[in-house]
């Protein structure tokens, strides 16, 4: 499995004990159906009564989720108990993602969770909500690769059409020219959802705070190779949008 999804599991071990967190159950705890010591018992406990009663199972995780939209903490919560789900949701990713990407999808789908949880409409949509979460997870990361797909062949034909294609395309990069011209394309860019964030985050870390790739690549549970090839990406298509930016 995801070396993302193993770090996850390994930092619930500690998260469990920190005293933020075992003052949030101590407060949830006020709540007759939330009577778990602690909050990987809790994550647990949803899991199990969703295999047995889903009614109860969503009376819970409805009551998290209200919570979940203005605390970390139920949110994390929430996250750890949907863990074996979107564990489902990565098996199937990865069966059709290159090996070497595999982390990038991870931590795509991990953040696209995370977004999920905390905005949730969870008075709109009270049943299932499991379910609908990983859906909804699972149907973001496919609707959003099918339009980076889509970006980049219309900005790569744009490119490879515009005037200012010369010696610059063979590094993509060199086409931006200072921080605050990055900084605006890929607002611009990823208002479209052709550059995510974690690729953005690669670039700016990597190429104006001067930061070693591989130390960056460890932080984002990325392989060297993975990050080269997301940052590569990524350039490429700032490159490309910068370049039509400036035949318009």
């Amino acid at each position: 499995m995801s070396e993302i999804i193993n770090a996850m599991d390994r930092e619930w071990v500690t998260y469990d004990r920190r005293p933020d967190v075992r003052l949030f159950m101590t407060r949830l705890a006020t709540d007759p159906q939330f009577g778990f010591p602690t909050a990987a018992a809790l994550a647990d406990g949803v899991r199990v009564i969703g295999q047995t009663d889903p009614e109860r199972a969503d009376l819970m995780l409805a009551e998290l989720m209200r919570i979940a939209a203005h605390d970390v903490i139920a949110q994390r919560i929430v996250l750890q108990a949907l863990l074996p789900g979107l564990c489902n949701i990565l098996g199937r990713l990865f069966a059709s993602a290159e090996p070497l990407d595999r982390e990038h999808v991870a931590g795509e789908v991990v953040s696209l969770m995370g977004m999920r949880i905390a905005t949730f409409p969870i008075d709109r949509r009270p049943r299932a909500i499991a379910c609908n979460i990983l859906r909804d997870v699972e149907r973001d990361y496919q609707t959003g690769r099918k339009q980076r797909e889509i970006d980049a062949i219309r900005f790569t034909t744009e490119l490879d059409q515009s005037r200012y294609v010369d010696a610059r395309a063979q590094e993509p990069f060199s086409v931006i020219e200072d921080r605050s011209d990055l900084e605006h394309a890929v607002r611009c860019v990823r208002s479209a959802g052709v550059v995510a964030p974690r690729d953005f985050a690669l670039v700016v870390a990597t190429r104006f705070d001067g930061r070693d790739t591989e130390e960056v690549a460890l932080e984002q549970h990325l392989s060297l190779g993975t990050a080269l090839r997301a940052r590569h990406r990524a350039e490429a298509r700032l490159a490309a949008f910068h370049a039509k930016r400036c035949a318009a």
